[in-house]
């Protein structure tokens, strides 16, 4: 069976707003949990379980609407005969950069993420607990501030690509972007945002030569081992690997 093509951009799109979608679904989860185990004397032991348990339940149900909504949005985006992809990874890129360009492209990045980074951390000190309890205050990842992010470096990569950038400026671009998760643990809206993100990069691979590629997937492969990844993190393994081989 022929493997179907799909609009990156759009396949990117679906599967970020699943994964924000998740954080969503997560944090029910996690209040539900925690109003059941956590002892209080203004609620009753009943009344707890049955205030967790709703909010689990509402977990599972969101869970199964993400699902629903994924594949929906991944059918939208599976190319006609008639339609031509969006991404440019078949395009050469130049492979002798001049210095100025690959410390221009990163530090561009890095200030979207250091600029990001503080505005989220922020938003964590200031959450009041019951901030997010049934439906009242603002949780932390309702912030704009993390779509904002997503829609800014998805235009920086994308401004980045049209400029045809050699393979070690792209090389150093990713390497930073596909670290940051693993130092930025706590607060987990941000872990989650910095690793959906990472979806967003899968145009600038084709830019790499392979021996940047090479070096990449095995780097990848050594943070994210398999058993841990996103699906969205199986494609980038799966895409650094295929443009290492050629």
């Amino acid at each position: 069976m022929q493997t179907p093509a799909y609009d990156a951009q759009k396949r990117t799109k679906a599967n970020t707003s699943a994964l924000l979608r998740l954080l969503v679904a997560g944090y029910l989860g996690y209040l539900g949990g925690k109003i059941a185990l956590t002892e209080s004397d203004d609620m009753s032991v009943t009344v707890r379980y049955l205030l967790g348990g709703f909010f689990v339940l509402a977990a599972v149900g969101f869970c199964v609407y993400i699902w629903i909504r994924w594949q929906s949005d991944i059918k939208n985006a599976v190319l006609t005969d008639t339609e031509e992809p969006s991404d440019s990874a078949d395009t050469p890129s130049e492979d002798v950069p001049t210095a100025e360009t690959d410390t221009a492209a990163l530090e561009n990045i890095q200030a979207l993420y250091e600029a990001y980074i503080a505005k989220a951390e922020e938003c964590e000190r200031n959450r009041k607990p019951a901030d997010g309890l049934l439906g009242f205050g603002k949780k932390a990842a309702d912030d704009p501030c993390h779509d904002h992010f997503a829609d800014d470096l998805e235009a920086a990569l994308k401004q980045l690509a049209e400029q045809s950038p050699a393979s070690i400026t792209v090389c150093s671009v990713l390497e930073y972007i596909y670290k940051m998760p693993l130092t930025h643990q706590e607060p987990a809206s941000v872990r989650w945002m910095l690793e959906a993100v990472q979806g967003l990069t899968k145009e600038l691979i084709g830019s790499l030569n392979t021996a940047d590629a090479a070096k990449l997937a095995e780097q990848y492969d050594a943070d994210y081992p398999r058993r841990t990844r996103l699906p969205v993190q199986n494609q980038l393994y799966d895409i650094l690997h295929k443009q290492a081989k050629q």
